[in-house]
């Protein structure tokens, strides 16, 4: 489970991998490549991603995670020319709970992220801070609901990027085609969130249809599991 990860993002657009243990790892969205293994897990059918667990015969958690959609906002003019240079958001579309902070403490020797545990464990929310302090912040969002005795509640995150400035092999600035589709981020999330259902059925329209042809299974497992490529960092859409 260490060994795979399965990448996030759209076609020419940079992923973030979803790692066979749930964390978040590979963050190939600021323009350069970041290699490691991956792949598909054996017994999900990409591009969705699940987590079941079990204690013996008994299966006590599921957890289902995909597609989490990555769409970008639209570069402006006058652009710094850092090809590592770009904006990132996580939003959420919970109503109640939520809670966030846009700061941390100075992160040297880990303590931005023991700022934020202590923070989070005390009570499952997130306090501001009064003024940002770290000049490399750990921002945090955070949905705190109550799950009643052998219930179930679906969280939904979304997380988008925004880095105008790939280069060629010239260093000339080629650009990416998709920070040219949305006016902002706000037009991003807003959009898409109409749009979850129609992505999702196309989606499922694709994998099945590839599922169901009359292929081989090692043909079809081969093809399916290479899939990974067209959304790594192999594949770029420049703006022209």
């Amino acid at each position: 489970m260490s060994k795979i990860a399965l990448p996030i993002g759209g076609i020419g657009t940079g992923t973030v991998s979803l790692s066979g243990r749930g964390s978040l790892v590979d963050w190939e969205i600021m323009n350069r490549p970041v290699k490691g293994f991956s792949t598909v897990t054996p017994g999900n059918d990409a591009p969705f991603f699940a987590i079941h667990i079990e204690e013996g015969e008994k299966s006590y958690t599921k957890g289902l995670m995909g597609p989490l959609l990555d769409y970008e906002i639209q570069h402006m003019e006058g652009r710094p020319a850092d090809p590592a240079w770009g904006t990132m958001a996580l939003t959420t579309n919970a109503k109640t709970g939520v809670t966030y902070r846009t700061s941390s403490i100075h992160n040297a020797w880990s303590n931005g992220i023991l700022d934020f545990w202590d923070d989070f464990s005390d009570d499952g929310k997130l306090v501001e801070k009064s003024e940002q302090i770290d000049h490399d912040p750990m921002a945090s969002l955070a949905v705190q609901q109550e799950i009643p005795a052998n219930g179930k509640k679906e969280f939904q995150f979304f997380l988008t990027w925004h880095f105008p400035n790939r280069q060629g092999w010239a260093n000339e600035v080629v650009g990416n085609y998709y920070t040219t589709q949305y006016n902002n981020v706000w037009d991003v999330i807003t959009k898409a969130y109409q749009r979850l259902e129609e992505l999702e059925d196309k989606t499922l329209e694709f994998v099945n249809a590839f599922l169901y042809t009359d292929f081989t299974e090692v043909v079809k497992e081969a093809a399916l599991f290479n899939l990974s490529t067209l959304r790594s960092q192999t594949v770029m859409h420049g703006e022209r």
